[in-house]
């Protein structure tokens, strides 16, 4: 068995898997900007509720994790590694804004 050259297409169920992470994602990160309500749970269990401005960055913040999947789709590597630093940087700055207000 050869191993998959450094810009081979990934399979397409590692694709369709990202596309489904990524539009449910996306969709809870609009839906958190839309009502400025956010809901989440730590790994401990505790539940964590936002309002207002917080919750919006918090919703941008998910938003840019949704699209940070979409980098298992990028045709070769180059492009998946700039496509996921700029969605890491993204989620960056939407959670400082949300810890800052």
């Amino acid at each position: 068995m050869t191993p998959p050259r450094p810009n081979q297409r990934p399979n397409t169920a590692a694709q369709v898997v990202a596309w489904l992470f990524a539009l449910v994602m996306v969709g809870l990160g609009v839906w958190s900007i839309w009502d400025a309500h956010f809901v989440g749970t730590t790994k401990q269990g505790a539940v964590v509720v936002s309002n207002g401005v917080s919750a919006q960055w918090l919703g941008g913040l998910q938003i840019s994790l949704g699209l940070l999947m979409l980098g298992v789709a990028m045709p070769n590597q180059r492009a998946a590694l700039r496509w996921m630093l700029a969605c890491v940087a993204l989620g960056g700055v939407c959670l400082v804004m949300a810890l800052r207000t």
